[in-house]
């Protein structure tokens, strides 16, 4: 053979060599059926918005999502109104899978991968007329081998991916996403969750009845006061009962048909009603509890009966002794000095930068562990309850005090007395700046007492 048919032969035997190499990376995986042609979407042809209604089955379980005309809803409880959010992610979701992640024809492996009826979770998409436009079984989270992906195909290798096997086939894809968790079975996770339609900024009064307590709050955006209140109140609780009100979540619907004597709601217990700027009022009604962390409640002039988690409603009905401003607000953050007057002892602690020491008497030496303990107990220093506003200080040991506290800011000078304790071992306490007298914890107390015997140096 001449030296030029030999290297045709040579060049001939690489260009095959290529080839093959090509063909091999073209085909990432081996196991993928011989009848896959090209990527693209895993359910062709497939159109959103031609979906009416969603069945989502496993094992026992089954929900049934439909459209009407007046929207969707939870055929399967009660024709209760649907999230339709939830309906949209999980439509446009589907709609966008594509096949690039095919793992082949295994049906061996069906039960390991949980994609058929002994232990996936089953889903149709149907049109208007019940036929099913897309049907699959979603499995487990799988796993993937990165050198295997289809060239172009670049995936983290810490994503979270499942099984899907569309029906009918034996061909299974891995998802890049997890949606699991969205394509659940329970009826009561395809609800709509919001108790009140009314927009927040529209809410201009809210009226809570607890047992002999009444509560009306008015204003307005963040800014709501309290009616009728003796002592002061917690505005920051006051605002946490109206935003809670407005955010109140459904947690499962009650069968309609039976009377609401079944659920204590014919004579309620608990009445919130929520007036807004047009005069139109929202009324909701809460009745008996059903076991130990669900409550059942229903909108007034509403079909359904629903319940609620009992811990959301205790953010909501709240009785007058619950929004009484507990925390003392003293300005430690703001303060430059701080005397402390106890048992006939007297010292003064001074800011020093962003430590604080002792300045006086010189003869002091204090742990500044101590001093940081005391200062975060003065920052953080709440009561038990106020009693009375009353000028006989006398009655409560406070003319003269056992114990005085003065805060001095650059503006002015705040001052916390202390007085006798009380037949509870309580102690009465007042702010100079407020003049309610109020009780104070020993455990408090003693917080914010320097030991000033121990420290005193010979």
């Amino acid at each position: 053979m001449s030296r030029s048919a030999w290297r045709n032969l040579l060049l001939l035997l690489v260009f095959l060599g290529l080839g093959g190499a090509a063909l091999t990376i073209e085909k990432p995986f081996a196991e993928r059926s011989k009848e896959y042609v090209e990527y693209g979407p895993l359910f062709p042809g497939f159109e959103p918005t031609r979906v009416w209604g969603i069945r989502i089955t496993r094992g026992d379980g089954e929900v049934d999502v439909r459209r009407t005309p007046a929207g969707w809803v939870v055929s399967s409880l009660y024709d209760y109104p649907a999230n339709f959010s939830k309906i949209q992610e999980v439509v446009g979701r589907v709609w966008r899978w594509r096949n690039d992640l095919a793992i082949g024809k295994s049906p061996a492996k069906f039960d390991k991968m949980a994609v058929n009826k002994q232990q996936g979770t089953f889903v149709s998409l149907r049109d208007r007329s019940g036929e099913s436009l897309v049907e699959f079984y979603a499995g487990r989270i799988g796993g993937f081998d990165p050198k295997r992906l289809p060239p172009g195909k670049n995936i983290d290798p810490d994503a979270i991916t499942f099984y899907v096997r569309p029906v009918p086939g034996d061909e299974v894809y891995l998802i890049n996403e997890f949606l699991l968790g969205t394509l659940t079975f329970q009826p009561e996770n395809w609800i709509e969750k919001e108790a009140f339609h009314y927009a927040q900024e529209d809410l201009v009064l809210v009226e809570i009845e607890k047992g002999q307590d009444r509560l009306v709050i008015r204003g307005a955006g963040e800014d709501w006061t309290l009616d009728g209140m003796e002592f002061p109140t917690d505005v920051n609780k006051v605002g946490q009962v109206v935003s809670s009100l407005g955010t109140l979540a459904v947690a499962d619907v009650a069968d309609p048909s039976r009377p609401l004597s079944d659920y204590g709601l014919d004579s309620p217990r608990w009445i919130a009603t929520a007036t807004l700027k047009d005069g139109r009022k929202v009324r909701l009604l809460i009745g008996a509890d059903k076991g130990d962390r669900q409550t059942y409640g229903k909108v007034e002039n509403g079909r359904y009966p629903v319940l609620f988690l009992k811990a959301n409603l205790d953010r909501v009905f709240l009785g007058k002794d619950d929004l009484i401003r507990k925390a003392l607000a003293l300005p430690i953050r703001q303060a430059k000095s701080i005397t402390i007057e106890d048992g006939g002892h007297r010292v003064v602690l001074e800011r020093d930068g962003g430590a604080w020491k002792v300045s006086s008497p010189a003869e002091i030496s204090m742990d500044p562990a101590v001093i940081s303990r005391f200062v975060s107990s003065m920052d953080r220093l709440a009561h038990e309850g106020y009693v009375e506003s009353s000028k006989d200080l006398s009655r409560f040991g406070l003319d003269p005090p056992a114990y005085r506290a003065t805060i001095q800011t650059d503006e002015e000078s705040h001052h916390l007395l202390v007085g006798s304790p009380n037949e509870e071992g309580l102690l009465f306490a007042r702010k100079a700046s407020d003049g309610w007298i109020f009780l104070l914890s020993g455990e408090s107390f003693a917080s914010i007492r320097l030991p000033l015997e121990e420290e005193r140096g010979e």
